[in-house]
């Protein structure tokens, strides 16, 4: 893929479980309407029904709104109305802080009009204050139980989580097996003995967790960064 400009980019390659011949993208802007085009005519040729994840909201550096996420959907945005992606947003989550007051946030400062969901990104990081460790994995049920009915009091039509079935039993474990009647919506990833993503398209490795019994994205794809 050749992108003229200073694109600097993280995408990582998700495959849906809904639809087999869909492809999507999940985003850490910016990224500018020509690299989608590009993406498109490129990199996903092949998928009946393109979509892209935008990150929103950040636990690196600085928690908060990601500050790339505004103009990476008006972008994407302006690609869609000629007949584009299915757009869709991620928030990396901050243990420490009031998941309802990030919810909050991300739609203050992003018009929900901009896309469809909102994942949750259940994930290890090392950011002060937010990481899922030290907590007792009913209390961390608790925030995210909060955190998926912040994002469905919305009203836009979907919130969602992605996890693994590792991280889950780390976090959670048989404390959230109902978590799945809260949000139907699952992204997962499953990664080898060397912290590589299981890269094959079908999903005969997942592992049930969290009540959900099939998924509906898989991430495919490590980071890759243009």
């Amino acid at each position: 893929m050749k992108i003229i400009g200073p694109v600097v980019t993280t995408l990582l390659f998700v495959w849906s479980a809904v639809c087999a011949s869909s492809l999507g993208v999940a985003v850490v802007g910016p990224l500018t309407q020509t690299a989608f085009k590009c993406l498109a005519q490129n990199q996903l040729t092949g998928s009946s029904n393109l979509f892209a994840i935008i990150r929103v909201y950040q636990v690196s550096g600085t928690p908060g709104i990601d500050p790339n996420a505004y103009q990476t959907l008006i972008n994407i945005n302006t690609v869609t109305v000629a007949g584009g992606y299915n757009i869709h947003t991620y928030m990396e989550i901050c243990r420490g802080t009031d998941p309802t007051s990030q919810v909050t946030a991300v739609v203050n400062q992003i018009s929900i009009d901009l896309y469809e969901t909102i994942f949750i990104k259940v994930e290890p990081n090392t950011t002060p204050g937010c990481s899922w460790e030290g907590y007792n994995k009913t209390d961390n049920c608790n925030f995210l139980t909060e955190a998926i009915n912040a994002v469905n009091s919305l009203n836009i039509g979907r919130s969602g989580v992605f996890s693994t079935a590792h991280i889950w039993e780390s976090y959670f474990g048989n404390d959230c097996n109902s978590i799945s009647t809260v949000t139907k919506y699952l992204w997962y990833a499953n990664y080898n003995s060397s912290g590589q993503v299981n890269s094959t398209s079908s999903f005969n490795d997942f592992v049930p967790f969290g009540g959900w019994k099939s998924p509906d994205l898989k991430q495919v794809g490590g980071s890759i960064t243009v």
